[in-house]
């Protein structure tokens, strides 16, 4: 009878612990979740997840509005100032998605991501609220779990830790632009 018992606690245990390493996988709280570096985490090729921070502020204020905005196109710069205003709105969106996994049967996965930030003149309905600047960046990388140490310390999911947790060694290609 003990050891039935003792066998049904460590099955209630052991699916205590499943459900638990799940709802944190889930949140993608761990540089293993995240990255899906070990094959308990993996979830397939081109699923949509979040990257950056996403955020919508409300109130943005700078110092130094740009009143006089140019453009390399021909025709396109404005012989005046523009009464932009120092407060504006600010949108942050970033994606990512894994385009291939274990590239040629390695332990390296190809990724996408993409984030774009905007400056949006929405106090400033005198000029139809327009965008005033949008950065683009949109990235290409390759990523792989390591067990690489610094100074006998292995970096883990939440901070510097003397263990052999995998992290992410990431090669990255990046390419921003403005508009």
């Amino acid at each position: 009878v003990a050891l039935v018992a003792y066998v049904r606690l460590t099955q209630m245990l052991d699916e205590a612990g499943k459900a638990a390493r799940d709802a944190r996988r889930a949140r993608g709280t761990t540089i293993e979740d995240r990255w899906e570096l070990d094959a308990a985490s993996r979830r397939g090729t081109f699923l949509l997840r979040p990257y950056k921070p996403m955020y919508v502020l409300p109130a943005h204020w700078t110092d130094s509005p740009n009143r006089q905005p140019v453009s390399d196109g021909v025709g396109n710069s404005l012989p005046v100032e523009v009464p932009s205003r120092a407060i504006d709105a600010k949108i942050q969106l970033s994606f990512k998605v894994k385009l291939w996994e274990t590239i040629g049967g390695s332990d390296v996965d190809l990724w996408g991501g993409y984030s774009q930030s905007s400056y949006w003149q929405v106090y400033t309905p005198a000029l139809s609220r327009p965008f005033r600047e949008t950065n683009y960046e949109p990235e290409v990388f390759a990523i792989r779990a390591t067990d690489a140490r610094f100074l006998g310390w292995a970096p883990a999911s939440s901070g510097w830790a003397s263990t052999t947790s995998p992290t992410a060694a990431a090669s990255r290609c990046r390419a921003a632009g403005t508009a």
